[in-house]
C-alpha cells in the first residue's frame, strides 16, 4: 500500500483488493482474508514497482524502470528467463534479452553473457564512448525450485480432497502456463528419481502424496537451486556484485503448510 499511494494522500491509503484487482486482474479479500494470498499479492505488486519502475501504477508516470535508468547512465543491461519474466521485462533500457525453458538454461546463458561482457567492457574500458566500458547488468530469472513448490501444492491439494485449495493451484498454473506456453518441452514427470525440467526430482502426479518423496524432491529442486546460484558466482568478474532477490517468504510453501494445519 506505501508504495501506491492514495491520490487524496495521507491519511488515505488504497485497499490491497483494489490494487491487486487494478494490476493484477484478479479479486483477493472476497467474504475473508487469506494471508498467504495477500502476502503473494503484496510481492507481486512490488515486482511491477521493481520492473516498470517507482512511478508505476501513479498519476504522474514519472519515473523510468530500472533499466531505463542504468541505460541511460551507460550501463548495457541484459535480461534472461522465463518467457512470463521477459514479457513484464520489456523495456527499452534492455539491450538484449533471451527467453529459456530451464533454469539451467537460464544460468549458463546468463554465464556466458557475463564472461562475454566482461571481456568485452576490458577490452573497450579506455574507450569513453563505448557504453560497455561502463559497466553491465545481467538480470536472470530462477523460477524452478518456486513451479516445484506449486506443483507440490497442487498434488497434495487433489490428494487430500480440497476442492477449494486443488482450484486455486489450478488457476495458479493456468496463469503461469498462459503466459509461458512457448518456454518449455514436455516436462518429465516419471518417478524413480528422475530429473525434472527445472532439476529436482521429478514425482508422478498419479502415485498420490506421500510426505517423504515430497521432502526429497524439495530438497532435490534446492538444491538444483543452489548450483545455479553457484554458476553465476563462479562467473562473477572481479569487483563483480550478485544481487539475490528472493521474495518476501516462500509464500508456496506457506500456503502448503497453511492448508495441512486447516484440514487438521
Amino acid at each position: 500500500v506505501a508504495l501506491y499511494p492514495h491520490q487524496g494522500a495521507p491519511p488515505y491509503r488504497t485497499k490491497l483488493a483494489h490494487l491487486t484487482e487494478r494490476y493484477l486482474a484478479r479479486k483477493i479479500q472476497e467474504g475473508s482474508h487469506d494471508s498467504v494470498a495477500d502476502a503473494r499479492a503484496t510481492l507481486e505488486l512490488a515486482m511491477l514497482k521493481f520492473v516498470f519502475g517507482p512511478g508505476f501504477g501513479q498519476r504522474p508516470a514519472a519515473g523510468a524502470s530500472l533499466f531505463e535508468t542504468l541505460a541511460a547512465n551507460g550501463t548495457a543491461c541484459h535480461a534472461i528467463g522465463p518467457q512470463i519474466t521477459m514479457r513484464e521485462c520489456a523495456s527499452s533500457g534492455v539491450a538484449r534479452s533471451k527467453t529459456t525453458a530451464s533454469d539451467e538454461a537460464t544460468a549458463v546463458t546468463a554465464a556466458a553473457w557475463i564472461a562475454e561482457l566482461d571481456a568485452k567492457a576490458k577490452k573497450t574500458s579506455s574507450d569513453e564512448g563505448d557504453g560497455d566500458g561502463k559497466g553491465f547488468l545481467v538480470f536472470a530469472h530462477l523460477r524452478g525450485y518456486h513451479r516445484h513448490l506449486e506443483e507440490s501444492n497442487k498434488r497434495w491439494a487433489e490428494h487430500t480432497g480440497q476442492a477449494r485449495a486443488a482450484e486455486e493451484y489450478a488457476s495458479i498454473r493456468a496463469e503461469a502456463t498462459n503466459g509461458a506456453a512457448a518456454d518449455a518441452g514436455p516436462a518429465n514427470t516419471k518417478g524413480d528419481g528422475e530429473t525434472g525440467e527445472d532439476g529436482g526430482v521429478a514425482i508422478d502426479p498419479g502415485d498420490g502424496y506421500c510426505d517423504v518423496e515430497e521432502g526429497i524432491a524439495a530438497d532435490a529442486a534446492l538444491m538444483d537451486l543452489d548450483e545455479r546460484v553457484r554458476q553465476l558466482w563462479d562467473a562473477m568478474p572481479t569487483n563483480g556484485m550478485l544481487i539475490l532477490c528472493t521474495g518476501a517468504g516462500d509464500t508456496a510453501r506457506a500456503r502448503t503448510l497453511q492448508e495441512r494445519k486447516w484440514k487438521r
